[in-house]
Formats: C-alpha cells, structure tokens, sequence
C-alpha cells in the first residue's frame, strides 16, 4: 500500500470517527431536547392550570364566596365562624353554606387528583386550615418569593415513586381577599402563599419514548446514507488513486524498460561498433596471414625451376612451401570450425578415451608446435599417468583442444615453462589445465578473451601472428562437450587455462602431474 492510499485511509477513518462522534453527540443533544421540551410542556400545562385556578379563585373571591348546599363531603367551613352570614336557609327549607376560595380549591383538588392523577395544593408557611400548611418543597418556593428571588418556580421531584412535574408561583393579596383575610393583618399585594400544581409524567413518557425512537430512526437513517455516500466514494478515490498509481507504476516500468531497452540497443550498437572493428581487423589480420603463405610458397614455387638441379635447395624449398601450406590449411581449417560452432552444426563422436594413449599421441603434435615455434628452450611438462584411465569424450575434439592451447601457449612464451596438468577432484568431472610463463592477460581483457577475433592487443596480430580464432574455438568445442573452460593471469608472469570435462569415475586419482618426471628440450 503506498502513501497516498494510506492517507486517504487514515482519513477516511478519521471522517467515519469524527462523523460517529457526531452522530452521537447530536442523537444525546436531540434525546435531551426532547427531554426538555417534555418537561417544558408539562410546565406549560402546569401553568395553565394555575393560571385557570386563580381565575376561579379571583371570580369566586370576587363574589364574596359562593353558597353550596351542605353534604356529608362539603361542610360548614369552621373558619368562617366570625361571618354572621356564613349560613344560610333559603325560602324553600334548603341549607346553604358559603363556600370562600381557598375551600373551593381544596374541594377541587380533592377531587381532580382522584380522577387526573394530578395534585393542587393551596399552601402557606401560617395557614388557618393546617391542610394548607406548605409542605418541604412548597415553603423553600415561598421563601424565594417573599425575597424577590423568583416569581415562579419548578422541578421534578419523586411523589410516592412517580416523577412529577412541580411548579408553584404566589398569590398576591388583592381587595377582595381582605373580607376573609384582613383579620390576619394582610394588606394588598402581600404574599399570602401559592397554588402548587403537581404534574405527572407518566402520561408524557409514550409520547416521549415515540419521539426519541423518530430521533433514532432519523439520525440512524441519516448515518447510514452518509456512510454508504462516504464509502462510495471513498472505494471510487482509492480506485482512481490506485489506477493513478498503477499507471504511474506502468508507466515508470515502460521507462526503465525503455531505458533497458536504450541500453541494450546502446551495448549492440557498440558490439556491432566493435564486432565491425574486430571484423576489419580480422580481415587484415586474415589477408596478412593468407598473403604470408601464399607468398611465400608462390615465391618458392618460381625458386624451384632455377634450383632443379640443386638437390639440397630443392629439398629446402620444398620444405618451406609443406610448412607454409600447413599453416595455409590451419587458417583454412579454423574459419570452417569457428563456422560449424556459430551455425551450431558442429557434430562429436562420444566415445572411450584412454588418457594415458591420448597423452601419447599429442606429444608428437607439441613436438612440432614447439618446434614450429622455435621454442626449442621452453620446458614443457606433461602429465605422467600410470594407470588406464578412461573418458568418454570426443577425441578428435580434445586432441584440437589441447594442440591450440598449447599453441597459444607457447606463441606468447618466451623464456620458462608450460606445464599442462590434470586432476580429478570431482567423481563427476575431470580437470586439465595449460599453465606458461608468458606475458599473461591484462584483466581488462580477460572477459573477451575467448571472444572471436579477440588477442591481448591489435598489434598481436602483426607481433605474433594468428587468426584469433584459436581460444574461440576452444571455447566453442569444450561447450559442444558439456564443459567448461576459465583462465587465470598475470602480466608478464603467465596464464592458466583450465577446462572440465564430464567424467565417469573408475579409479580415485587426486592428481596426475608429475613435476619430477618431465620432458625437457633445450
């Protein structure tokens, strides 16, 4: 996951929490809201009622009181002993009791909280009737008013395990209450007490618990569309990004391919700069070393006519142009191998070798290298080998192999020794080597040193002579039989080339060169 794609995750999150939060905090503030307003509603209603009670007291007040006849539930009120007109008996023989305010209040009381639930209390901190004495929480309310705290005052409170509504406001002295009330030294406007209204809100909590549910289902409904909104479009910017990235990416590998590419085509463009070289080089070197031959057995040719009856020029002359014809053939021959190697059409001929019969038959062809070379003073070693030991190989091709090493061996020697070893050091493969003391390889060379037309320097070809071909074909052979061939060197101290070669172990013999045993021309 890269960096953008991380950071709009993050931040998606970070929405989805914060808008959770939110949803939240807005459904508690709602669910409080309407908690309040439930509560403001049973104020309301409260304050209708009082509102509605004090306009019955003022009427009846105004009145002077009203005449209800007498029963077992509404009686003579024993407070109004001092008022001669308290009872009366009307022209029919019915009695009539005067009803003042506060008894009218209590007798509807009585009967509204049988039938509503609800309760209304008259109250005062020094009441005549000890049924309008001010309970707890009605005497704190009074209390307030009297100091100008508040002009009304309200709360919920627990009654007998139910909540309700409280809510009370004072009742002024006004004139028509002093028929009643000036004994008790009142005067208008005093605080004489309160109407208490005592609301239940059990009837509020269906409408309640209706409305928190909308609440819930609406902000539920609200969240669940902004969030598939959110992760819609949060799917569809991470797959924007992630194509934008993916391109980014393709496109990125289209340029470092295309840089490859560049390369590539930059490194053939100077192989092909540098095989066009080796190739020119190649063909002055192979004109050089045709013309040298030919020249010099056409020359002689000519010399043969004049010198017939010179038997020993005759015989001189004849020799130089057999040798000349031989290194004619040698050339001719390494451009057909090198072609069979490139064509691959290059066929072997597996079959048993006994190395101690291989190893005496090239020591006539290193007699004549050596001798060809005129190097009559360089030491040669070979392995010394006292037991059959047999390789399935091609002959033919080894026998190539090693006479081309040991060619180029002692081409570029002159002065010491070339050593030419084998061991076994692997039941699966076998090791020969060719080791000089020449003028060795300079590093920068020795990767292509088995490249065709390839020599340790451009004037080579001049100073030593050759195709080179030589450790191409080597190179090409020794792959054709399933080897391997490496080289090691230092300036004008020699090299070493070694090769591998599958093997079928008969006999454990660890190494075959013997140093003590060699063959010396000098």
């Amino acid at each position: 996951m890269n960096r953008e794609v991380s950071y709009f995750k993050q931040f998606f999150i970070s929405v989805v929490i914060g808008f959770t939060i939110l949803f939240i905090a807005s459904l508690i503030w709602n669910i409080h809201g309407e908690n309040l307003s439930t509560y403001e509603l049973a104020k309301v209603e409260a304050e209708g009622n009082f509102n509605k009670d004090l306009t019955f007291r003022r009427w009846t007040a105004t009145h002077g009181g009203v005449y209800v006849p007498i029963t077992d539930s509404t009686i003579a009120n024993p407070y109004l002993n001092f008022l001669p007109d308290r009872d009366i008996t009307t022209t029919t023989g019915k009695k009539l009791t005067l009803i003042n305010p506060a008894y009218m209040h209590r007798l509807v009381f009585q009967m509204s909280n049988k039938k509503d639930g609800q309760f209304g209390h008259i109250c005062n901190t020094s009441p005549l009737h000890p049924e309008n004495k001010a309970d707890e929480w009605e005497e704190k309310a009074l209390k307030l008013f009297t100091t100008g705290t508040e002009e009304e005052y309200y709360s919920t409170e627990l009654i007998n395990g139910k909540e309700y509504l409280r809510y009370i406001k004072p009742m002024r002295v006004e004139n028509h209450c002093l028929k009643c009330h000036a004994n008790q030294g009142y005067k208008v406007n005093d605080i004489k007490g309160g109407i208490s209204i005592s609301i239940p809100m059990d009837k509020y909590k269906p409408i309640l618990r209706a409305k928190i549910k909308s609440i819930i289902f609406n902000h539920l409904i609200i969240f669940l569309l902004t969030f598939i909104v959110g992760a819609l479009s949060y799917r569809r910017i991470i797959k924007v990004v992630r194509q934008r990235d993916a391109s980014r990416i393709k496109a990125k590998e289209n340029e470092e391919k295309l840089k490859e590419q560049n390369k590539k085509l930059i490194w053939a463009n100077e192989k092909a700069i540098e095989s066009d070289r080796l190739k020119t080089i190649f063909i002055q070197n192979m004109s050089h070393e045709i013309r040298t031959p030919m020249n010099a057995i056409l020359g002689f040719s000519s010399l043969l006519l004049d010198e017939f009856d010179n038997k020993s020029k005759l015989t001189e002359y004849t020799k130089i142009i057999t040798q000349r014809g031989n290194d004619l053939m040698f050339i001719i021959n390494d451009l057909l191998d090198i072609s069979k190697i490139e064509s691959k059409n290059l066929s072997v001929n597996i079959e048993p070798l006994n190395l101690k019969t291989l190893f005496s038959e090239l020591l006539p062809l290193f007699h004549e290298i050596q001798k060809r070379n005129e190097k009559s003073h360089i030491k040669l070693v070979i392995p010394t080998i006292t037991e059959d030991l047999i390789l399935y190989t091609d002959k033919g091709k080894l026998k190539q192999i090693f006479t081309n090493l040991v060619g180029n061996a002692f081409k570029f020697t002159h002065e010491g020794k070339i050593e030419i070893g084998m061991k076994i050091d692997n039941p699966r493969f076998i090791t020969f080597s060719v080791k000089d003391t020449g003028i060795g390889i300079p590093p920068e060379k020795l990767n292509s040193i088995f490249d065709r037309f390839a020599q340790v320097e451009q004037s080579s070809s001049r100073l030593y002579g050759g195709t080179g071909l030589g450790l191409s074909i080597v190179k090409g052979l020794i792959n054709k039989l399933n080897g391997e061939i490496n080289v090691a060197s230092e300036i004008n101290m020699g090299s070493k080339f070694y090769f591998t070669l599958p093997y079928k172990k008969q006999n454990l013999i660890m190494e075959y060169t013997n140093p003590n045993n060699n063959i010396n021309h000098n």
